[in-house]
């Protein structure tokens, strides 16, 4: 496979810049490259692991940024890491592995619970869904209440907004008309003040990582939405399910300055491991 980002790399080494862009993607391809590729799974990264090649030999992270101006092909920018790759990434060993395990044993009635142990796979609105009803999501973030009155909102839209990708960096990016999907969203008390909670959730058999910028730019979105009084906290949630239980990583982050929203400033403050035990279906007859 032709190394499509070879050329903006050696453009960024010959200029000493760190960042290129941003650009139409196809348009960039046409005149670079040459070569076919698809935009999603070029510029659309969720984790380390769905970087190009030569993006990863050269630490340089791509962003999705939404429409060009005055067209309605997709754009991108590469942003090169200063201090690794949790510049961009939440990198799951490095926040997770001193998480000392706690038991949690749900005060929710068990026939409640029932119908999520009937499906044959958790998918990760579903876990989610059960971190709620469970009452894990209100322990876990230390709600005044683990029973929240409400199942979280989820959807997506198109949405706008500016951020720079690195306090290093005095270059700001536009987020234009792109897409951004909300995993999800719940409204809890904490202090007896309302607080909403922006979660983006991901589900695997081990650690791995979540580009920081899927949950910035769900709070960014969210941020538009709401009055500046009231607290928008982002959380990152990452469950392994094992054979016996379901391990329910929870990253909380500190809040995101709206008026000069930084990428890898997005940082976990608090971090726990919450196991919940499967409940054990009878046979069926």
């Amino acid at each position: 496979m032709p190394e499509i980002f070879a050329p903006a790399l050696q453009k960024m080494a010959e200029t000493g810049s760190a960042i290129y862009g941003p650009e139409p993607f196809q348009e960039y391809l046409a005149n670079n490259s040459g070569s076919a590729a698809k935009t999603a799974a070029s510029i659309s990264v969720q984790a380390v692991a769905d970087l190009m090649s030569e993006l990863k030999a050269a630490e340089t992270m791509v962003l999705r940024l939404g429409q060009a101006p005055e067209s309605t092909h997709t754009q991108f920018a590469l942003v090169r890491t200063f201090h690794g790759w949790s510049d961009y990434f939440f990198v799951d060993k490095e926040i997770f592995s001193d998480c000392t395990p706690e038991a949690f044993v749900p005060e929710t009635p068990v026939v409640e619970l029932f119908p999520f142990f009937l499906l044959p796979s958790f998918v990760e609105m579903s876990l989610v869904n059960l971190a709620v009803a469970s009452g894990l999501f209100g322990h876990a973030l230390g709600l005044d209440s683990n029973n929240l009155a409400s199942a979280p909102a989820t959807g997506q839209s198109t949405y706008s907004f500016r951020f720079r990708p690195h306090r290093e960096l005095e270059d700001q990016f536009e987020h234009r008309n792109g897409q951004v999907e909300i995993d999800a969203l719940i409204v809890g008390k904490r202090n007896d003040k309302p607080v909403v909670f922006v979660v983006e959730a991901k589900s695997s058999k081990d650690f791995d990582s979540l580009a920081k910028h899927k949950l910035l730019y769900a709070v960014l979105a969210m941020r538009s939405k709401l009055p500046p009084y009231m607290p928008v906290v982002p959380v990152y949630l990452r469950v392994i399910e094992t054979q016996r239980d379901l391990k329910f990583y929870v990253a909380e982050c500190g809040q995101v300055d709206s008026k000069n929203p930084i990428l890898n400033e997005l940082e976990a403050t608090t971090q726990r491991q919450i196991v919940l035990t499967k409940l054990e279906m009878p046979d069926r007859v």
